[in-house]
């Protein structure tokens, strides 16, 4: 009966534990082999072997970013806290995102590194808004800056927000990123960007002030909830190659 007691009281003390061990996500990997490929899902006791040369890059479930370089053997760093509330559900939209990059599409691919079909890097901001398609995007208050894949010619840009208008505006050749005037005044809605001629109509959102300190994975999930996947993706390449966001 002591017996029995004791294994009781080990179990109840056990299962909180057990059940708050922080868990991992893979969300970018450079030759790490197909058992840390991205969407591969870690618990802190996880033992992962990283080789020589390669590269991961893991979101804790507090949003908190860990990048490993090879070679690397043992645990995941257990400092990152697991998350208090929430579940498995709060990685759907992050899983979601990294298939989709992985596919490398022709629209998200755009993103991601060199763009094999013409050659052009792609947006290496994250805070950039690509005028090659329309759709949601994400700024920072105060400053906005276009991006267009082929800069070969020089085109003229009309900006339209809901509360100020813009002509004439000089995108020069050879310019992949045109900066709007400090003084264009933008908020959350609509943007409508004629370049050459060619009209796109972007749903801008503001980043709140919360996010300027905020962990890189509230930003990433800040930008996923809001359907800016283009600029979630480069948000991924720039953690995952070292560089602050």
């Amino acid at each position: 009966m002591i017996r029995t007691a004791l294994a009781l009281c080990l179990l109840l003390f056990a299962s909180p534990a057990a059940a708050a061990e922080a868990r991992f996500a893979v969300i970018a990997a450079t030759d790490a082999g197909d058992a840390l490929a991205p969407g591969t899902e870690l618990t802190a006791s996880d033992t992962i072997s990283v080789p020589q040369g390669a590269v991961v890059t893991l979101i804790a479930e507090d949003g908190q970013i860990i990048r490993l370089e090879g070679p690397y053997e043992g645990t995941i760093d257990r400092s990152a806290k697991p998350a208090t509330t929430g579940g498995a559900k709060d990685w759907s939209p992050i899983m979601a995102l990294i298939a989709e990059g992985n596919d490398e599409t022709s629209v998200l691919g755009a993103a991601r590194g060199l763009d094999t079909a013409s050659g052009v890097p792609g947006q290496p901001g994250v805070w950039q808004l690509s005028v090659d398609s329309s759709g949601p995007r994400c700024t920072r208050a105060g400053h906005v800056e276009l991006w267009r894949r082929k800069a070969g010619r020089a085109v003229k840009v009309s900006v339209r927000s809901e509360d100020d208008r813009r002509r004439g505006l000089d995108w020069r050749a050879g310019a992949h990123h045109l900066t709007l005037p400090d003084d264009f005044r933008v908020g959350e809605g609509r943007l409508l960007v004629s370049v050459g001629g060619d009209l796109r109509e972007l749903t801008l959102h503001i980043a709140p002030q919360s996010l300027a300190d905020a962990a890189p994975g509230k930003v990433l999930s800040w930008l996923i909830d809001r359907g800016c996947r283009r600029q979630a993706l480069a948000l991924i390449d720039a953690l995952h190659a070292g560089r602050a966001r």
